[in-house]
Formats: structure tokens, sequence, C-alpha cells
């Protein structure tokens, strides 16, 4: 019961974060779509039954609830936040992991675009994973993603490591998808292996910003970081403003 009121008040988090630019957000083009300067928001809520990150668990097999909410800066230039509801990941009881995002967007072309983030990483209510981060993602065609990530304290070790993964979208049939991406961990702290995630997903789209999700994931050395790398199936459901 204590979770779930952990996920009620991430839920308040984004209600309130929505309604701080939702008259913005009415007069402009949906950030996520234009890199005109229109100062409108643009943001995500995501409801999943197990929360994983790069292979590994987040929420311990609970639910959790990401919020994820931009506001347009400029023509490219977005500032923003995202957050879940985590447990059981240090010694001590977390409760949020909080990212305050710097974003800027570049489109090469139709086919190719860029987005580069640098991030700060907060947890509440351990600190032991605080941190920096530094994001390029490249979205090529709308099918192929490539991510490069450099991150200077992995699981609260303290020392960096650096993550890059591919993925691909299928588009089946109207409404249904599929997509699949494999990811590798590059770590320079002692005692923890290197090791690969990977992720299939099939995705059913009613709506152009609703997906419902059924996913499997896991790592190629599960027996680590407590078990949270251990293969594990998901529900989630996508809502995009």
């Amino acid at each position: 019961m204590l979770h779930f009121g952990k996920i009620l008040i991430l839920g308040g988090i984004l209600v309130y974060g929505f309604s701080v630019f939702a008259q913005s957000a009415a007069k402009g083009k949906d950030a996520s779509q234009s890199t005109t300067p229109t100062f409108s928001a643009s943001g995500s809520a995501v409801l999943t039954s197990h929360f994983i990150h790069h292979g590994l668990s987040m929420s311990n097999k609970n639910p959790a609830l990401n919020a994820h909410i931009l506001l347009n800066m400029g023509s490219q230039f977005k500032l923003g936040f995202w957050g879940s509801n985590i447990r059981n990941i240090t010694n001590a009881d977390d409760n949020f992991w909080i990212q305050y995002q710097g974003v800027v967007v570049i489109d090469f072309s139709n086919n190719v675009k860029t987005q580069l983030t640098a991030a700060d990483n907060r947890y509440y209510t351990s600190q032991q994973r605080n941190g920096q981060l530094l994001a390029a993602q490249f979205d090529i065609k709308g099918k192929y993603v490539l991510l490069l990530e450099m991150n200077n304290n992995f699981e609260g070790t303290s020392e960096s490591s650096q993550y890059i993964s591919g993925g691909y979208l299928y588009k089946w049939k109207g409404p249904w998808l599929a997509a699949g991406s494999v990811g590798y961990t590059l770590q320079k702290a002692v005692g923890v292996n290197n090791y690969l995630d990977t992720r299939i997903e099939g995705i059913y789209q009613p709506l152009p910003k609703m997906k419902f999700k059924l996913g499997l994931t896991g790592t190629s050395d599960s027996g680590q970081l407590s078990g949270r790398g251990a293969f594990t199936y998901f529900f989630a459901g996508d809502f995009e403003f």
C-alpha cells in the first residue's frame, strides 16, 4: 500500500508539471514534433508492471510510473525532467529517481534525427547513485535507433561507464508493431562484469500518442548486481501529450 502511494505521489508530480505548462502547450505545436521556438511543452507518462532500465530491475518487480516533461526553450533546446518511483536498489529503501535534463534536438534531414542530452541524476532517499549523464540518440528513418551514453557513477560504484545500444522498430499490420534492441554496458568498477542486455516488445498503438506494450528483457550476466538483470516480462501503457 505504501508503494502504491509512491506511485500516486509521482503521478501528482506529473499532473502538477502539466498544469504549469498546459497554457503554453495549448498555444504552440507539439514540442516533440517541432523544433520551432514555441515555448510549448511535451511529455509522456508510462505505467509499467516492472520498471527495467538497461536490462536491470529498478522497481523490484513492482509497478512503476515514469513521467517525462520537456519545455521548448528555443528552436533546438529543451529543459525538463524525467522521473520514476524505484525500490530496493540500494541498502536504503529508495523512493524516487529524478533526472533533470537539458536536451538539444538536431534534425540533419527528414530521415536522421539526433537528440543530445546532459542530465543530473538524483536518487531519493539514498544518494548513492547520484551523478551525471551524457547521451546521444540517433533516430534513422523512424525504424533504427542508436543510443550512446556516458555515466560517471555506474550503480553507485563511483566509477564511470559507457553504454551503447541499437534498436529496430518493425511496423506490422495496422496498429500492431514490434521492437527489439541489444545493449552493451562497459564499466570500470572492480568486481562487476560488463554485460549485454536484450529487449523485445510487441506493441499495440490504437492512437498516435497511445501505446500498449508486452515485453521480455534480460542480461547476459543475471547473477551479478543482486540478480537484478534476470530475464523477466513486463506490461506497459505509454501515453504522450
